[in-house]
């Protein structure tokens, strides 16, 4: 995507330029359509996998950890291997954990 961005902001100018009344016009709308496109292509970069672990990333940890009180509240108690796995799981998620319970 990123090599018709470049093809668009190298031929944009001459198009606009070739209908439109005056060179400032053409300069300002070849600019502000150039930087539309780069702003809309970084925002879907950002958008593009939500579920990973970066800053604007879906909380899934939170929903998984939200999801399993709710089961554990209406079902009964986790034995303890699976207690031991989703704190473990927790803790990784957290950074403070490397190694897999045992």
């Amino acid at each position: 995507m990123g090599v018709l961005l470049h093809v668009h902001m190298l031929t944009n100018p001459i198009v606009v330029a070739l209908h439109a009344s005056s060179d400032t016009m053409a300069f300002f709308v070849a600019l502000i359509a150039t930087l539309v496109l780069f702003a809309l292509n970084t925002i879907a970069e950002e958008l593009e996998e939500p579920f990973g672990m970066d800053a604007n990333d879906l909380p899934m940890n939170h929903y998984l950890a939200s999801f399993i009180q709710v089961r554990v509240r209406g079902t009964g108690n986790l034995s303890s291997s699976h207690q031991a796995f989703w704190s473990w799981h927790h803790q990784k998620a957290r950074g403070r954990v490397s190694a897999v319970p045992r």
